[in-house]
């Protein structure tokens, strides 16, 4: 479903004409994806992680930047309620039983329970110094563009909305 998500994001995105996708991912997300990745045993499926995402000068890429990257979830919903932006708080019902909430559960209690406090930031903070290395290994992408493919994309997007929602 995430890549899904991201090729429909970027198909829009070209369809605009923009040349960034702003995200609201936080620290938390990020420290999250390492963990997934790092217990999926592959770090190399993160290797375009980062606060700036895309390696590429492709005149179709439409870079994602995220600048809440470095700001956990709990600071970003303070300040969201403090001006009043309409957002919705609660957690994606989707997401239940998902790899990424036992990932969530399980970082958050560890945390809790630690006396540093600082685990999401060190995780993330040792991976960004991981990836100029991790990328010298990489054999890099070529960007392939295919139609039927992003419109296979909009449907099952589309379709998952819908179940998320009835």
């Amino acid at each position: 479903m995430r890549d899904t998500k991201k090729m429909v994001n970027k198909q829009k995105g070209r369809a605009l004409g923009a040349t960034r996708l702003v995200t609201g991912h936080n620290l938390d997300d990020a420290a999250q994806t390492v963990l997934m990745n790092y217990f999926k045993g592959n770090l190399f499926i993160g290797i375009n992680e980062g606060p700036k995402v895309g390696i590429t000068n492709d005149k179709k890429f439409v870079q994602r930047v995220k600048p809440l990257y470095f700001i956990r979830e709990k600071e970003v919903e303070k300040y969201s309620r403090a001006m009043k932006f309409p957002v919705i708080y609660e957690r994606c019902p989707c997401v239940v039983g998902a790899y990424r909430h036992r990932i969530r559960n399980y970082l958050d209690k560890f945390e809790s329970s630690n006396k540093n406090g600082q685990i999401k930031e060190n995780i993330v903070h040792a991976y960004l110094n991981l990836l100029p290395k991790l990328r010298t290994k990489s054999t890099g992408n070529k960007l392939v563009y295919c139609k039927t493919a992003a419109s296979q994309a909009e449907t099952l997007l589309a379709e998952h909305v819908q179940s998320c929602n009835g």
